[in-house]
């Protein structure tokens, strides 16, 4: 290292003891003065904007409709790399944003991320924000999903020693961020992960973790002030600021096969059961794959049992707040529009849930796909069924892929009282994929749900041209074929694309219907929508 990088990375460890609230600031005029040395410069840029149109046809009549007109949500990462020193910043920037809550306007900006990374021999350690995960994530995932508004790092000190080539541990402690800020709890943990290899087919890898997480004192005095105040003296109980969480975790692969199961297990801590009460109790949760993979032929079978198994920073926190845990989803993850209308998320308090995947190729350009889903609760109780089978047919120039969705639903559970008990729903789909030539390609898409229940009949209609790589350009349309739509209200959605070197510019004119989108398990209510959408990625 030369005397002036030396001189650059005392200048950085030393202006953050010094000021600790203006160290992004600071960081940020480092990694320009050290740009000019020998390491290495990348970031990326991710920017959406809203244009709002009030309709109450739809009933989009958010704040955003009356009063601010737009909104724009922007991430701008700057990573720098230098001898064995990576420095990473992201400038975050809200206006008028309804990502964090659809029915209310947020304004802010700020350094939302930031970390230095140094590695030194076996040892790793970063200082700033980290995002982690152990094992499938069931006990511990800090990670970002700008999509639904999460953005769960953690700020701290995370250390990675590679004991062997085949032996790791991590340790870690921080507090959870919160927009731009800091929840007081404090989380800590640390996981042991081995790989072993039996023979050229046969090999494992063998994890477990613990975590820590110790409430604050505000939130603690709440909780006992909640117990205090409970009219039944029977329902009372003494509070612990500690949670523990653990978990254990193998992969087996043998020629063929892979099987993957977890055991994760809780101490007991103050949570709010199924009916909004707080009670005193552990949980734990059960998670297994097992999959065997060849040529033309794939089978894959999931099981998952949740009882209690919740972890926030604070059990007074509702929907995504203060989550430090992630419940892999069961259910399959569809693309299609009407197809992902009813998806169920994830219920830590009780779940039973089974998954079956089969894809097989009978004959070369064919191949069949079948999914099954089922979930209960652990009183038996139905909460969700799927059932999809599909055939895709493809040569050189054609690809052609048609099935249907057979689906129950309890919307009452997974949306709230006042929804229907239950949607039964049969939706036969096709995509439609035509190439002209190596450049030019037209898809489409048809979708027709058949429901009794909720909005009734929808159906659905997409055609695309795609000129590679630069141009797409798109037109839908959704219609509710049944008697609630009065208006004979279509939702259109026409726009596209363009690629530039590596940025991607999309603008569309957007028209949306309300509902819950889902991600990975997790859910969200997106409010009814009519406007325009802008966005641009773009990486250097």
């Amino acid at each position: 290292m030369t005397i002036f990088n030396d001189l650059c990375i005392f200048k950085i460890y030393g202006t953050f003891i010094m000021n600790k609230k203006k160290f992004p600031f600071i960081l940020l005029l480092i990694l320009t003065e050290i740009s000019f040395g020998q390491g290495r410069f990348s970031g990326d840029l991710m920017l959406n904007s809203n244009f709002y149109k009030k309709d109450t046809s739809i009933g989009a009549t958010t704040t955003q409709y009356l009063r601010e007109l737009y909104s724009t949500d922007a991430w701008l990462r700057l990573n720098y790399s230098i001898n064995d020193f990576d420095f990473s910043l992201r400038y975050d920037l809200f206006q008028h944003s309804a990502l964090f809550n659809p029915k209310a306007a947020y304004t802010g900006q700020g350094f939302g991320f930031w970390s230095i990374r140094k590695k030194i021999n076996k040892l790793q350690i970063t200082g700033g924000y980290f995002y982690e995960q152990f094992g499938s994530g069931s006990v511990f995932r800090a990670y970002e999903n700008r999509g639904l508004g999460i953005d769960n790092a953690l700020q701290g000190i995370h250390l990675k020693y590679e004991l062997t080539e085949k032996l790791s541990m991590k340790a870690f402690t921080g507090q959870q961020k919160t927009k731009f800020s800091l929840r007081e709890s404090v989380i800590s943990g640390g996981n042991i992960e081995k790989f072993t290899m039996i023979n050229e087919t046969f090999d494992l890898l063998t994890g477990g973790a613990y975590i820590d997480r110790t409430m604050d004192d505000n939130s603690f005095n709440m909780l006992i002030s909640n117990i205090e105040s409970m009219p039944d003296t029977n329902d009372r109980f003494i509070p612990k600021k500690h949670a523990g969480f653990y978990t254990f975790y193998n992969t087996l692969r043998f020629k063929d096969i892979s099987w993957y199961a977890e055991y994760s297990g809780k101490s007991k801590e103050a949570i709010l059961d199924l009916t909004n009460k707080l009670v005193n109790k552990d949980g734990n949760m059960r998670y297994t794959s097992l999959t065997y993979a060849r040529e033309g032929f794939a089978l894959d079978f999931q099981y998952k049992r949740t009882e209690n198994f919740i972890f926030r920073t604070s059990p007074d926190q509702l929907l995504l707040d203060g989550v430090i845990n992630f419940l892999p989803p069961m259910n399959r993850t569809n693309s299609y529009r009407l197809l992902s209308r009813y998806n169920p998320g994830t219920r830590p308090l009780s779940e039973n849930a089974y998954q079956v995947n089969l894809a097989t190729m009978p004959i070369k350009g064919m191949g069949l796909n079948f999914n099954f889903t089922d979930i209960y609760d652990l009183n038996k109780n139905h909460l969700f069924r799927e059932i999809q089978p599909e055939i895709e047919i493809k040569n050189s120039s054609q690809r052609v892929i048609f099935g249907v969705q057979l689906l129950q639903y309890s919307q009452e559970v997974y949306e709230g009282a006042g929804k229907e008990p239950w949607i039964r729903a049969n939706s036969p789909f096709i995509e439609y994929i035509y190439r002209i030539t190596k450049k030019h390609s037209i898809r489409s898409e048809f979708q027709y749900m058949m429901t009794k229940e909720d909005y009734k009949d929808w159906v659905y209609g997409l055609l695309e041209y795609n000129i590679s790589p630069k141009y797409s350009l798109f037109a839908s349309d959704m219609y509710n074929n049944s008697d609630k739509n009065k208006n004979k209200t279509h939702y259109y959605n026409l726009g596209g694309s363009l690629t530039l070197n590596a940025t991607k510019f999309y603008l569309a004119y957007v028209r949306q219907v309300q509902g819950i989108v889902c991600t990975g398990g997790i859910c969200r209510l997106e409010p009814a929508f009519n406007g325009l959408k802008f966005s641009l990625v773009s990486s250097f």
